[in-house]
């Protein structure tokens, strides 16, 4: 069958592309995380500065109750801002030898003898999965973090809406 490894080279290179295409797929997830935790932090910080306005001006009227929902939303959206950051904040991974693998083969052909050419060859596969196995390892060890970061993030910023939500329809209603 064509395209079938017919070596062990072809079988080390096919497990560098499965690591490559591995990586482009962490990183696709690293990068949609990003975009929620962005989103997260505006809307969750624009709804705080909405929150801080409305607490300059508090009527007189409010009660005990409606400053610890209004406590409590703050809070929520607090933690929201402070989650979004987190996932933001979570970066440091290994480097994916992407632009590295030309230099290295470059290197391998300047300076192997033809007799040391096949094994040349092998240690460049051994070192590329390695570099890979590190790179894919620290991404799919931080997206999970992110996830769970973005995720209490988003139930602060709700839980928070909500709360806003009953303290201005008890307002309106006279209710609170």
């Amino acid at each position: 069958m064509a395209g079938e490894p017919t070596s062990f080279s072809d079988l080390r290179r096919l497990a560098v592309e499965t690591y490559c295409n591995e990586f482009k797929e962490l990183s696709d997830s690293w990068r949609s995380l990003d975009t929620k935790a962005q989103g997260l932090g505006a809307i969750a910080g624009i709804f705080l500065a909405a929150v801080f306005a409305r607490t300059r001006d508090l009527p007189s009227s409010f009660g005990s109750c409606e400053r610890l929902i209004l406590a409590a939303a703050t809070l929520l959206l607090v933690v929201a801002v402070g989650a979004a950051v987190l996932a933001l904040w979570i970066g440091r991974t290994a480097m994916a030898p992407l632009g590295q693998t030309a230099e290295f083969i470059d290197l391998i052909l300047q300076h192997a003898k033809k007799d040391e050419l096949n094994e040349a060859i092998e240690n460049f596969y051994n070192d590329q999965i390695t570099v890979w196995k590190k790179a894919n390892g620290d991404m799919r060890k931080h997206i999970p973090t992110k996830a769970t970061s973005i995720t209490c993030g988003q139930g602060a910023l709700v839980i928070a809406a909500m709360l806003v939500a009953v303290l201005a329809v008890g307002s309106v209603l006279n209710l609170l």
